[in-house]
């Protein structure tokens, strides 16, 4: 029985990574991938970001916690991706209300890394490797900024976090401009219950990601 609700947490967990849309709110402060320092050069953001950018890549750190909500049973899955996207590609063009972005595509290769506890005690741990080339697409956002270092997407950014197959639902995030370089700060949570085949899990998603655009010469 164990083994069985292990497995059941794990692939709840990866499923929940791959096919769950992102909910995005508060901003945070992640750690950038290597030769980004966020800096920010004092740059009239507001006037600044109007242009066209080209995609660059994303960078994102995201777990998944997964509790199996069965009578007498206290186990839960942590699962975790941290990637950054090779193969980029696209334009994002940005005017006073809109960010239009046409022929973004971007690949996904990294690991997934699975947790399982049993009372708070590891029972079980493992990798798989993840591979996702995203097609190119065309999208249209609606976006407000929020004074100068900040934007909110009412209905959703122009991409998307954590391997998920759709777009995120409304978030929020920090902008930071550094010379012709135009960064987003975005971060993840998303509290849920959900069903599957009948049993219900307690879904936690957590995570941050840099998007990050260059001006287009």
């Amino acid at each position: 029985m164990k083994k069985t609700v292990s497995l059941l947490l794990i692939i709840a967990a990866t499923f929940t990574l791959f096919s769950c849309q992102k909910e995005l709110d508060e901003i945070t402060t992640i750690t950038p991938p290597p030769g980004d320092d966020g800096g920010n050069d004092g740059s009239d953001t507001a006037n600044a970001i109007v242009g066209t950018w080209n995609f660059v890549s994303m960078h994102a750190e995201t777990e998944s916690s997964t509790e199996l909500l069965l009578p007498n049973v206290n186990q839960k899955t942590i699962a975790q991706l941290n990637y950054t996207t090779i193969n980029n590609a696209g334009v994002v063009v940005i005017t006073d209300s809109v960010m239009n972005s046409s022929g973004l595509t971007y690949t996904i290769s990294s690991l997934i890394k699975t947790y399982t506890y049993q009372d708070s005690v590891l029972t079980d741990s493992g990798q798989a490797p993840v591979n996702i080339t995203f097609p190119e697409s065309a999208t249209s956002s609606p976006y407000k900024l929020i004074g100068t270092d900040s934007i909110y997407f009412p209905k959703g950014g122009f991409t998307n976090i954590a391997a998920a197959k759709f777009k995120t639902n409304q978030n929020v995030a920090a902008i930071k401009l550094r010379g012709d370089t135009l960064t987003f700060n975005q971060n993840i949570y998303k509290d849920s219950i959900q069903t599957t085949s009948g049993i219900d899990y307690h879904i936690i998603q957590t995570g941050t990601a840099i998007i990050t655009l260059v001006k287009k010469k």
